[in-house]
């Protein structure tokens, strides 16, 4: 049997075993305190199995020094420590599901020592009406990048399951920066993990605006002293969108450090649950692990959550959390008509203010405005809000 074929076989042989997971699991309840419901049902989620997606493939644009492993045809020893070790098949129906149907599977390997002026551009977009992509990150010994992946869809687009991991090795910094815009009809599922060793930084950018239904489920395992992430996440929601977020911070040492911190706009009838969970191990002392969670509900209906967990099992650390929930100052909109602004423009204002600390870690100028757009087209409040007047 030859190399091609060796490999091709490993990947199969991934694809059949988690086919036979998926069938053996049970699909897991999506259902939520707030109301937050997903009928998977509706999906019709078992024909997956049977639709073949070759058109959508990830175009990434790298600097040469970059080295890009199309996954389908890798040597089988780097399958077997990278493919799955921070995404197994068998953590749930999902991820069987995941690998079950992978048709686009890419590593993007920073070598030792290098350090990218430009970020790494991923283009993520669906056209087809389901896909399912994994992408695998290796920043090397000494060695920096931002990678920024933009996923958006065509009006056909109802399904997209993505599992993104990042290995950051000793003294690497790697910031991951995604800008989910997909269509409103589309059921998104993204698992991102990453392990961090010896003074490595991992810092992660997430922000969504589309999607019917939007599950980021995201863990980094702090291994080795002096290693750190940083999460940043930023959702607006219309009409019924609805966004449940779980993001985990794992101190499995000491002296290494955590930070979470999100903030979100929810409009109409939108929702979003935030579990953020900070873990500090029995031997992490002289860890740092912070979250905090800011939202904004633009009227009556809209609703969200919050559910921070601090399980610490050392006593000489330092942890927080926090979270703040309300709707417009009427105050501050009542000061921005009087110096000329039409209400409109004055809760814009206001938004943009609310949003702009956590744009600003985008690290791409580009991509700022290309948010700044989204906030605009995202915020009409003719017919949809109701903000108090200041002289109530």
């Amino acid at each position: 049997m030859n190399e091609t074929n060796k490999q091709e076989k490993g990947m199969e042989s991934i694809r059949k075993n988690a086919i036979d997971k998926y069938h053996s699991l049970e699909m897991p309840i999506l259902r939520y305190g707030l109301g937050i419901y997903v009928d998977l049902a509706d999906l019709k989620i078992d024909d997956l199995l049977k639709e073949s997606n070759t058109k959508d493939k990830l175009r990434i644009d790298a600097d040469l020094k970059v080295k890009i492993v199309n996954l389908a045809f890798a040597e089988k020893d780097f399958l077997d420590k990278y493919f799955d070790k921070l995404v197994s098949y068998n953590e749930n129906k999902l991820t069987a599901l995941h690998y079950a149907v992978l048709n686009d599977a890419l590593a993007i390997i920073i070598p030792k020592g290098i350090s990218l002026a430009k970020p790494i551009l991923i283009n993520s977009n669906l056209i087809s009406k389901s896909k399912s992509e994994s992408i695998i990150i290796i920043a090397e010994e000494n060695s920096k990048a931002a990678v920024i992946e933009i996923s958006e869809s065509s009006g056909d687009a109802y399904f997209k399951s993505q599992i993104i991991q990042v290995y950051a090795e000793k003294n690497s910094e790697l910031t991951y920066c995604s800008l989910q815009n997909l269509n409103e009809k589309t059921y998104n599922f993204s698992v991102k993990r990453g392990e961090a060793k010896g003074n490595a930084k991992i810092k992660w950018v997430d922000v969504a605006f589309g999607g019917k239904f939007s599950q980021l489920r995201m863990r980094t395992e702090l291994i080795a002293p002096g290693a750190i992430t940083k999460k940043y996440g930023v959702f607006f929601g219309n009409g019924k969108q609805q966004f449940d977020l779980n993001i985990e911070s794992i101190h499995k040492t000491h002296h290494t450090e955590s930070s979470m911190h999100n903030r979100g706009v929810l409009n109409d009838y939108a929702k979003s649950i935030f579990r953020g969970t900070v873990k500090i191990d029995k031997n992490a002392y002289g860890s740092i692990g912070h979250q905090k969670s800011d939202v904004i509900l633009l009227g009556e209906n809209a609703k969200c959550d919050a559910v921070p967990i601090l399980d610490v099992e050392n006593d000489e650390v330092v942890c927080s959390h926090g979270m703040t929930m309300g709707q417009l100052d009427p105050d501050q909109i009542f000061y921005l008509l009087s110096r000329g602004l039409n209400e409109d423009d004055a809760k814009k204002m206001i938004l943009l203010g609310f949003l702009e600390p956590l744009f600003r870690e985008l690290e791409n100028e580009e991509l700022r405005e290309k948010m700044l757009d989204l906030v605009d087209k995202k915020t009409i409040f003719k017919e949809a809000i109701e903000v108090k007047n200041a002289s109530n």
